[in-house]
Parts: structure tokens; sequence; C-alpha cells
């Protein structure tokens, strides 16, 4: 596929009849046709920029693909990517990599790519190259830009904005942000749910959320992992979004690309500003997508001090996490 913004996937026909263009969704829609490319690529002890971290990144995929079809690969689920995305919590980025180090040893990492994604120009880009360098991948890419919608729908627009990266991989690992840990039990199960999610084709993981009772249908916006091939299967045909969905909102998107799931949820938040973790059980839910629960106990206190035995640890306590690390540091052996 040539490289392009995925939003250009998405043929907005809203009717502007029963919906007009106003408020948030008409400033927005600008936004849906800016190109998203990679800002900078680490391979090798080397850093690339602009169209060169394009070519790395094509490149480093061909030579995965080749890998993948090496069976005992295969066995493994494929080289994937985990993808962090961050707006203004640049803390908690160093820690957020020297805890996913602490599973460098296991496949699911040892064999997978790290993107991170800002969506604030403002952050100083030495800052977030130095942070990258931290992460325990053999390749490393940023996504810097000022494209950003919000709280609201900022999550879907990463997701639909960084297509062209995370497409090609068999499966991605998105965590909502870098104070969201993911520790060595996290790292563990996913080594098992991975290779049974490929081979029973299950296209989300994510764990059930609901913040109030009685609210909606949601799932955990903390850690998700989705199965591009089990989007581009469930897109097979033109897909129309029927009234149910977007109320009196139609969008046809182009058939038969991963990105189009979440140009769906993208054009959705901003005709009704859902919460995004609304918005990925929608998702899931209109597609018919086959889930599977992560099983990181939804999510956790923030003033938590000790690491969950879920796995996912979403603090802010960055005093706790160092304390963690050092702890760590002392007891190895205690990891793969």
């Amino acid at each position: 596929m040539k490289r392009q913004n995925a939003g250009l996937l998405v043929l907005c026909a809203l009717r502007t009849a029963t919906l007009g263009c106003r408020g948030l969704l008409c400033q927005s829609q600008r936004f849906l046709n800016q190109t998203v490319s990679l800002s900078a690529a680490l391979l090798d002890g080397q850093e690339y920029f602009g169209n060169a971290a394009d070519e790395v990144l094509r490149l480093q995929q061909q030579k995965q693909a080749r890998a993948f079809a090496n069976k005992a690969m295969a066995t493994m689920a494929g080289v994937g990517l985990f993808m962090v995305l961050t707006h203004s919590r640049t803390l908690e980025l160093s820690l957020h990599a020297r805890i996913l180090a602490l599973s460098q040893q296991h496949w699911v990492v040892a064999t997978s790519d790290m993107l991170l994604m800002c969506n604030d120009i403002a952050v100083s880009r030495a800052m977030l190259l130095n942070a990258l360098r931290s992460y325990p991948q053999q390749l490393r890419m940023l996504i810097h830009t000022r494209v950003n919608l919000g709280y609201r729908c900022g999550h879907m627009h990463a997701m639909l904005a960084s297509a062209t990266v995370w497409s090609p991989y068999p499966w991605i690992c998105y965590t909502s942000g870098p104070d969201i840990y993911l520790m060595p039990p996290f790292i563990a199960k996913m080594g098992v749910l991975l290779p049974d999610a490929a081979k029973h084709g299950v296209g989300l993981i994510a764990d059930p959320f609901s913040r109030w009772p009685g609210s909606h249908s949601t799932l955990s916006m903390d850690v998700f992992v989705i199965r591009p091939h089990a989007l581009v299967a469930a897109n097979a045909t033109a897909v129309h979004i029927s009234e149910a969905w977007l109320g009196n909102v139609e969008l046809h998107v182009e058939a038969g690309h991963a990105a189009t799931a979440f140009a769906n949820a993208t054009a959705t938040c901003l005709a009704t500003l859902h919460n995004p973790e609304r918005l990925l059980f929608m998702m899931a839910k209109s597609l018919g997508l086959k889930m599977q629960p992560v099983g990181a106990h939804g999510r956790v206190n923030r003033r938590f001090r000790t690491a969950p035995r879920g796995g996912v640890w979403h603090t802010h306590n960055t005093s706790a996490v160092q304390a963690y690390l050092s702890e760590s540091k002392k007891n190895k052996s205690s990891w793969f």
C-alpha cells in the first residue's frame, strides 16, 4: 500500500441536512486528510528521520515477512508492535521503557517493534528521542505531530492516522499513555493469548470497563491488542454505518483495510463525542469481532503503590514505580 494518510480512506458523506457541519465535527474534518508519517526511526544504533525513517520501516517489514514464513515464528503469532500514545505526560516515558525492558528476554518483547506517538508538538523532540532509546526493541519509531482531536476522539484518531505504520503487523498492543505500565505478568499473559488469538481468529483482546454502575458497555483503553487481519476480514465488503451506530449520520469508507474500523470510530466520535472506552466497544460490536479478555482486572487504582497481579499498572505515582524498578534490579532472576 502506498504510504499515505489512512485518513484518506475516510470518504465522509455526512448527512448535512440532518446534522449540518458545525462545532468540533466541522473543525476537525481537515485533520482526517492530514498525512501523519514517521518522524524518526532507531535501528541498530543508527537514527533515521523523515523519508529515511519510512524506508527503514519498509525494509524491516519485508525482513519480518520473510521471518514470519518460518514455522517457529508463526507459532508465536509473528513480529508485533507495541504502541504508546502520549500528549504531555512525558515524565513517565523513561519509566515505561524500563518496565517493558524487564521483559526483554520474553519472545513477545524480543521479537516486537515499538512505536511512540506524541500529539503535542510543543514537547521537545529531543526528549522523545531520548526516551525512545530506552525501549528494548530493535526497531523503535516516533510519530511527533500536532494533529490532536482531544481526549475523547484522539485515541481512535491516533490509530487511524498511524495505520500505515501498524497495519502490516500481525498484532498491535496499544497503550493509551506512558503512565500505564506493562509489567512482566502481562507480557507472560500475552505469550499465551497471542498465539491463541491467531489460532482462533480473535480480533480484539481487551478487558471490560465500566466507570459508573449501569453505564453502557465499554472496554478498557488502558491497554488493548488489535489484530489487523481480523479487522480486514470484518471489513471485507464496503461498510455502511447504520442509524443505530451514528444516529442520522452516514459514513461510507473504503473496504479491505484495517484502518476503516478506526475511521468509523473517529467519525462517530466527532459526531457523538462518546468516550473512547465506549467507542472501542461499539467498534468491536459493529464489526462482530471475536473478543478475548486480557485478564488485567480492569483499571487499577492510580494510588496503588505496588504492582498489580494482573500485570497492568495504571499509576501516576512515579516514586512507587521507581521503587519497584529498584527492587526488580535486585531480583533479576525472578523475571524471564
